[in-house]
């Protein structure tokens, strides 16, 4: 049994006897990372009868102290969740994998569509980034848009061992949609400024682009592995979030390995899309994904 294995097993054991509530911090992690370990942690508190708080503290790389002190509630509604009865317990701070495919599923659903239940209820976005994604899909999308998300910058250096798809490999999935979608749009989500001039290039009227702050010079947008690009930690997550919502508000969606596609895949199971992971090295790092309903 790993370290997450002997605390669940100790804080189930110590919740059957004792009020406990769950503090679930920041680990520091870019944004779905700290989702995804959020939503491991709030599915425990279900199962194990326990309070939940999401702090996201000053340790988040989104944390900013003119904007409140804990970071979730800058993109989310609620922070506190009274699982079991609304009452004052012993909180302790856990932390968990901050990885979708560990997700414990809800009886009769798939991770994707149990963690779009999860989603439903624990992240319930403010209201102000929904209107956003609304307004923009209203007035940017076509009847059928295609989605394409294209992770650079510090995942191209291989950080966790990412192998980044080459540029043409995106282009070439996106021309045999537009051949068959002759009036479709494609909608471009990245984290590198250099690949929007190229989509532009080849795409021109028919390219949607969101502004946005992003990478000119391949340091890391978000700055999980260097010391990022200069701006807001709160503008820097209001943007990522709603790129993922308008992504899931496409018709198919091309990307490679990353987490904020699978929080996109998530928000909508019901979406199609193109892995360029399975092409490029043969290894299907989100099988999951590939359930999106009921079993």
């Amino acid at each position: 049994m790993n370290i997450y294995g002997l605390q669940n097993s100790a804080f189930s054991l110590f919740a059957k006897v004792a009020p406990l509530r769950l503090r679930i911090p920041s680990r520091g992690c870019g944004f779905f990372g700290d989702l995804f370990m959020t939503l491991n942690g709030l599915r425990f508190a279900e199962l194990c009868g326990a309070d939940a708080s999401v702090v996201w503290g000053q340790n988040s790389l989104y944390f900013d102290a003119n904007s409140g002190q804990n970071a979730y509630r800058y993109f989310f509604e609620q922070a506190e969740f009274d699982i079991r009865t609304p009452r004052s317990r012993l909180s302790l701070d856990m932390k968990y994998r901050p990885t979708a495919d560990t997700f414990r599923p809800y009886d009769g659903l798939s991770v994707r569509a149990s963690l779009r239940r999860a989603l439903a209820t624990y992240c319930v976005v403010r209201k102000e980034i929904a209107d956003a994604v609304e307004t923009f899909v209203r007035d940017e999308f076509s009847n059928l848009t295609l989605g394409v998300h294209i992770r650079m910058t510090d995942a191209a250096t291989g950080v966790e061992n990412r192998k980044v798809a080459a540029i043409d490999l995106y282009k070439h999935h996106a021309d045999k949609w537009v051949n068959r979608n002759p009036d479709g749009r494609v909608f471009l989500a990245t984290d590198d400024e250099r690949i929007v001039e190229e989509f532009g290039h080849r795409y021109r009227e028919r390219l949607v682009v969101r502004k946005s702050l992003r990478s000119t010079d391949g340091t890391s947008l978000h700055g999980h592995y260097d010391i990022g690009v200069a701006g807001s930690g709160l503008t820097k997550g209001q943007d990522v979030l709603t790129e993922a919502l308008i992504l899931s508000r496409c018709n198919y969606l091309v990307r490679s390995h990353s987490r904020v596609t699978c929080y996109t895949l998530c928000v909508n199971p019901a979406l199609e899309f193109t892995d360029l992971s399975l092409e490029i090295d043969g290894v299907d790092r989100t099988p999951w994904l590939r359930g999106n309903g009921f079993y």
